[in-house]
């Protein structure tokens, strides 16, 4: 709602919603030891990052989740940099390019 409408906040709620009007911060977690046993998978998660744009405009685009998310990153290529960097294939070549010719982006 907060992409789709000019939303005011009051104040003062802190003590009942959290600090930063009940915002949140989302981790990802592993059990302990994975992103040593799994550098390349630990080195993936590491750079994920997550905007609330980009999910209030994935949520808000009326597909499925799925299609949603390939048709946000085809959109916004440039994250793909961000998250694939230092990732390698499992043949061990760069993920970068083979994630852009499977999504075919340019």
């Amino acid at each position: 709602m907060n992409v789709n409408f000019d939303l005011k906040y009051l104040t003062g709620g802190d003590e009942y919603f959290g600090p930063n009007y009940g915002g949140a911060t989302i981790q990802t977690l592993t059990r302990k030891g994975y992103a040593d046993e799994c550098p390349n998978v630990g080195k993936l998660l590491s750079n994920l990052e997550f905007s609330l744009t980009m999910e209030n405009e994935i949520i808000d685009s009326n597909e499925k989740p799925e299609q949603a998310a390939a048709n946000w990153i085809k959109a916004h290529p440039e994250v793909l940099e961000k998250w694939l960097q230092g990732v390698s294939t499992f043949e061990g070549n760069p993920a970068l390019p083979v994630v852009r010719k499977q999504l075919n982006i340019q």
